[in-house]
């Protein structure tokens, strides 16, 4: 399954980011309004609620066609000190046995360094007065409540 993806997150270059959705943002693909995630609602007076962090699949909106071209038109609110990307990605589904083919091989790291990144998630706020002592991970799937034969990060 193929699908033409539109994805907005911050501009920050200093750690990877996930999908963030500017207020007031309106989008038109091809002249016709897009439909966005709703908003999820808050109890905070005078805060505009967020949108969920997904991308927006506009597969049934696009002219998938080397010779029509596509027009996309998008708006939003300015806000003082953030700027915001938008990207459009043609991406294919896949199944959790390609995932699971891909993860493997990758091969398998060795266990210093998954150790060196425990250490260094209850090393991060030294001068935090609260400290992180152990770390508990659970090899429990939250999904099937079953032990993982392939845990992964």
């Amino acid at each position: 399954v193929i699908q033409v993806q539109m994805r907005f997150c911050l501009i920050e270059s200093s750690c990877e980011q996930e999908d963030c959705y500017p207020q007031g943002i309106a989008v038109k693909v091809n002249g016709k309004v897009c439909p966005l995630p709703n908003p999820i609602p808050t109890n905070k007076p005078g805060v505009e609620p967020k949108r969920p962090p997904r991308p927006v699949n506009i597969t049934h909106m696009v002219r998938l066609s080397p010779t029509v071209p596509n027009h996309v038109t998008v708006s939003w609110n300015v806000e003082y000190g953030k700027a915001y990307a938008v990207a459009i990605y043609l991406v294919r589904k896949l199944s959790s046995s390609e995932l699971l083919q891909r993860l493997k091989q990758r091969g398998v790291r060795p266990p210093d360094y998954t150790r060196g990144l425990i250490k260094e998630k209850l090393q991060e706020d030294i001068d935090c007065e609260i400290a992180t002592t152990s770390l508990r991970v659970s090899l429990m799937c939250p999904l099937g409540k079953m032990r993982m034969t392939t845990p992964c990060k």
